[in-house]
């Protein structure tokens, strides 16, 4: 006599898939059980620590306590890894952080480790905070063309490269007359083309570390939206023009690189 089989399916804890099959509803019926496996494929969802700023004061590498990332996950423990030196150098390191679960699951975060050399800082001027983001102008205390935070950043992040600072500042002027023109096509016109002698310097200097330079030196100029929005109002002034670059880079310096030690 046929049989008609109906099953119970239960997932239980820790994995284990159980099937069982009910009694039969006609005829004689036999009963089994069968186990299976439910794999948890699920990684961890980890938290970075925030950022960390700390100083050298001889521009010697320093240990700096970057503090311990969070995570949740279905199957604890989670146990943390991370690729942090012993010591930081200065300047930016970007910390990996790896979250592993009871399954064997990773997933990771990074975490931004930047140290000054305080050397570097001497005679700078403060740091603006909040403030300095408050206008578009920003705040330019010692009034040398570049915004106090812009400057700060050069000096921190490039405190080995006379030149590449010396070529950062030239863009710094340009970009800010850039932003700060924004509304006058003439001006965008002939600031855009000073900013491309600017860039055209820092090629010359170092032409395989320019292209992430100039990309991290935009994400600091324009660090708020009334400053993006000013910097594309001046971009579109410049639709429909055509810019060639000096094929002598380094006359489009306002220095002489060549004169520098580093």
């Amino acid at each position: 006599m046929g049989r008609l089989l109906h099953f119970i399916v239960l997932v239980l804890g820790l994995g284990w898939l159980a099937i069982w099959p009910t009694a039969c509803t006609q005829g004689n019926g036999d009963a089994a059980t069968q186990n299976g496996t439910v794999q948890d494929t699920t990684p961890p969802v980890i938290t970075a620590p925030a950022p960390v700023d700390a100083s050298s004061p001889d521009g010697n590498p320093v240990p700096v306590a970057i503090g311990q990332p969070t995570a949740t996950d279905l199957f604890g423990p989670v146990t943390f890894t991370n690729d942090a030196p012993a010591v930081f150098s200065v300047g930016s390191t970007l910390v990996t952080w790896t979250a592993m679960d009871a399954n064997g699951n990773t997933a990771n975060a990074f975490q931004a480790v930047s140290v000054s050399d305080d050397r570097s800082l001497s005679g700078l001027p403060p740091d603006p905070g909040p403030a300095g983001r408050a206008t578009l102008e920003g705040i330019d205390s010692d009034n040398d063309g570049v915004r106090d935070d812009v400057q700060r950043w050069i000096a921190i992040n490039y405190p080995s490269s006379e030149k590449t600072r010396m070529a950062l500042k030239q863009l710094a002027l340009t970009q800010q007359q850039f932003v700060l023109d924004s509304v006058d096509p003439v001006k965008s016109l002939n600031n855009a083309v000073q900013r491309g002698k600017a860039i055209d310097c820092l090629f010359y200097i170092s032409p395989s570390d320019a292209p992430t330079i100039i990309n991290e030196f935009k994400a600091i100029t324009l660090n708020t939206y009334t400053r993006s929005k000013a910097y594309l109002q001046a971009d579109h002034h410049l639709s429909g023009n055509v810019f060639s670059s000096d094929l002598d880079w380094k006359q489009s310096c306002n220095f002489d690189p060549d004169a520098l030690p580093n």
